[in-house]
């Protein structure tokens, strides 16, 4: 089985349209190895305290009518929490990214709506999946593309 139809299995139980595509994201900060740094912990506070943390890490799926995240569990792949954006009302802006050192920054977003929550995400990898649901993200509406 391939691994874009693997993702949107797991998410397809926790959506009410059909999921064209999915990815995993994780938070636009430090990561795991620098959460020892002061630089590392900061990061995702302040991504807490503005309302735009969900998880360590997030299945991202866009359905014809949504984008769904769901977070994941740190140990487990048992599902938390799922925020909902509607795609017709979103908007979806490629922002600083926290992620990564200097040479290898990788992209960061930010997803939010109307009366929706805000999540501030950025890839894990480059893999066909990411790249997907990326450029779905990013046809919606007027907004500019992620630049690397």
């Amino acid at each position: 089985m391939d691994d874009s139809r693997n993702l949107c299995d797991v998410a397809q139980p926790r959506c009410d349209d059909v999921v064209i595509a999915a990815a995993a994201f994780g938070p636009n900060a430090a990561g795991r190895r620098e959460l020892s740094t002061l630089r590392g912990m900061s990061q995702r506070q302040v991504l807490k305290s503005r309302g735009a943390y969900l998880a360590d890490r997030v299945l991202l799926a866009v359905t014809p009518l949504e984008v769904i995240a769901i977070a994941l569990g740190p140990v487990s792949s048992r599902f938390r929490e799922v925020l909902r954006w509607r795609r017709d009302t979103m908007l979806v802006r490629a922002i600083e990214s926290n992620v990564g050192d200097g040479r290898a920054r990788r992209p960061a977003f930010l997803i939010a709506g109307l009366g929706a929550p805000r999540l501030e995400l950025a890839p894990l990898g480059g893999d066909e999946n990411t790249n997907s649901v990326l450029q779905l993200l990013f046809r919606i509406g007027n907004h500019p593309g992620i630049r690397s």
